[in-house]
């Protein structure tokens, strides 16, 4: 048969979290008059190249798109509809819908409408999403509407934030969301863990420069935040209802990274009239009060000569040269007055910002949006002496001050305490089967502790401690060393924790410990084997992998595992022993360049 792709319209882009988008089919010739379009999307991380079959009732194969890519999308029109068909999915040398087959699934569409089917996984971990009558428009001119999905195996459940909001919430892995009738405008868009304590990334979404209007974009979390060798690394990427070419990897777009340098912490619109928070000793109210602060979220001290902060009727402050803000610290911009005892750096200037409502941007010197924040009465009420700030500090989506218990200080954090930790380089060294951190700090305050973190199964999670240096000016530097890791990908970051309870975060920075050899393989357990025995299989190089059983005769009795496995990726292995006799088995693993072979018992 023969593989058709609709025509492109679309160009897109925006945000959030991993999925499979497979598209193409076949002609109208022999199917039923109803028919429908099918979006096939391929965002498992843990798989390259696969074959998918379209199968019909009987079982007879429609089509094939073979070697279908990782990060490929194809729509395919006049399938078959209001009848039972088969999807498979397959490893990429198969032969037939049953060879090397990894999953199967039954559908049935509706006529003229638009489905898709989104493959998601890693090895072991593989499924297929089908969506029946997903919608392809928004809600009008001007809007369009997202469907989030998150196909990233080790990021955990996910937020995602633009313009000082959080937008789609607590996001699990391989859960959708649909969010619908967003402003068509440019975004700079954050993923990160639900308790926002970071973020893994920030991607610039220009919507409105792909000229995207009224359609439904599926945007994608796709790859690993913390990837072995051979393994994607975590990815945004958006896919347009519409073909953009008949090349599957055109209409898998990812959005362009947004450096994570500098966020917008803290904005004040309407100051009230006894109100001093430019520090000057005159109640300024609306004619001087106004700022809007911005926070240094990198590990270096940033240049700031000749970035813009701007708002929606394009009036500008521009940073003068020379002006440079340390790691944590703030700048705080005030409409007018003489700024007095403001920690960090600080002018006058700022925007006039709407009471009822305005856009902040924040731009470097090449004009590259670093964040926005697009504020209304949802969270900046038009009542006097309130404001709004991220909670939590430096992350977090934009809440009212006055809700965090207290009116905020410009120039410090949520809690209303100096900046405690200015933080200079943090860095994670592998040394053998350790990771070694080290961090230095530019001055403390208050400073309790430091609690070491790494993350496990996506969450961090306290390894170790160093006790801080309180209060000091001078710069002081720690080292943590984390032992006895297997070979793999390792994150980490630093929870600093003041004397009265407030923390701040520092990270993450990831170290690889490599394998020392050309593989590594546990020994199979429990063994003797009763039921079911598991065993690990670790590469040093990328290669094609066997894991076969034998019995003592040399005879062939099952097939383990076939297939590709990356460069230092840990690989399960399963040996299930309930319809095989009592005996002694050889176990034989074979690559490019080893082969091991081991011992099991297996007793019934």
């Amino acid at each position: 048969m023969r593989q058709t792709a609709t025509t492109l319209r679309y160009l897109s882009i925006f945000f959030a979290s991993c999925a499979l988008l497979l598209v193409g089919f076949l002609p109208s010739t022999g199917y039923a008059q109803q028919t429908a379009d099918l979006q096939v999307i391929h965002n498992a991380a843990g798989f390259g190249d696969v074959d998918i079959y379209i199968l019909d009732s009987g079982g007879t194969q429609l089509d094939k798109l073979n070697d279908f890519p990782f990060r490929g999308a194809l729509v395919a029109s006049g399938v078959p509809a209001g009848q039972d068909l088969t999807l498979t999915v397959n490893d990429a040398s198969s032969t037939s819908s049953s060879d090397q087959q990894v999953t199967s699934q039954t559908v049935n569409f509706a006529a003229d409408t638009f489905n898709q089917a989104i493959a998601l996984g890693d090895v072991g971990d593989f499924s297929l999403s089908v969506v029946n009558n997903q919608t392809t428009t928004a809600g009008g001119s001007g809007l369009i509407d997202v469907f989030a999905v998150h196909g990233t195996p080790d990021a955990g459940t996910v937020d995602v934030l633009t313009r000082g909001a959080v937008v789609v919430d607590a996001l699990g892995y391989k859960q959708t969301v649909l969010y619908d009738n967003l402003p068509t405008d440019d975004y700079v868009v954050r993923v990160g863990p639900n308790d926002n304590s970071s973020f893994l990334a920030s991607y610039n979404a220009n919507l409105q420069a792909r000229g995207l209007d009224n359609v439904t974009v599926t945007v994608l979390a796709s790859g690993f935040v913390n990837p072995s060798t051979g393994k994607p690394s975590f990815v945004v990427a958006a896919v347009p209802p519409q073909d953009l070419s008949t090349t599957p990897t055109d209409n898998f777009i990812e959005l362009s990274p947004a450096p994570q340098t500098l966020i917008i912490n803290e904005f004040f619109a309407n100051p009230g009239s006894s109100q001093d928070t430019n520090g000057d000793g005159i109640n300024g109210g609306d004619a001087e009060e106004e700022f809007i602060e911005v926070v240094n979220i990198s590990g270096g001290t940033i240049d700031l000569s000749g970035y813009v902060l701007r708002d929606a009727a394009d009036n500008t402050y521009t940073f003068p040269s020379g002006t440079s803000l340390a790691p944590q610290e703030a700048a705080t911009i005030f409409a007018g007055g003489t700024p007095t005892g403001i920690p960090g750096v600080t002018d006058t200037g700022s925007p006039a910002l709407n009471n009822g409502g305005d856009i902040i941007y924040l731009e470097n010197d090449t004009g590259t949006q670093l964040d926005i924040v697009d504020y209304d009465t949802a969270f900046a009420p038009e009542a006097d002496g309130t404001s709004s700030t991220r909670n939590p500090d430096f992350y977090g989506g934009m809440v009212e001050s006055t809700t965090l218990g207290s009116a905020f200080t410009p120039g410090t954090t949520t809690g209303g305490g100096a900046l405690p930790v200015e933080m200079g380089a943090f860095t994670a060294t592998a040394d053998g089967r350790d990771v070694l951190l080290r961090w230095t700090t530019l001055a403390e305050t208050n400073n309790s502790h430091f609690e070491v973190q790494q993350k496990v199964d996506g969450a961090f999670q306290a390894v170790g401690r160093r006790e801080g240096a309180g209060t000091t000016q001078t710069e002081t530097s720690y080292r943590f060393r984390v032992r006895g890791l297997a070979p793999g990908s390792y994150a980490f970051r630093l929870r600093q924790v003041d004397a009265d309870g407030d923390v701040s975060f520092a990270g993450p920075v990831t170290a690889i410990v490599g394998l020392r050899g050309a593989y590594q393989w546990a020994n199979v357990t429990p063994n003797p084997v009763r039921t079911t025995g598991r065993t690990r299989l670790q590469v040093q190089k990328t290669q094609y992998v066997t894991v076969t059983l034998y019995d003592m005769l040399g005879r062939e009795v099952k097939t383990l595992y076939r297939g590709t496995l990356g460069a230092g990726r840990a690989q399960s292995i399963a040996l299930e022993a309930g319809d095989l006799p009592s005996g002694l088995y050889l176990l034989r693993a074979r690559g490019e360049t080893f082969s091991s072979t081991q011992r099991v018992t297996i007793v019934r």
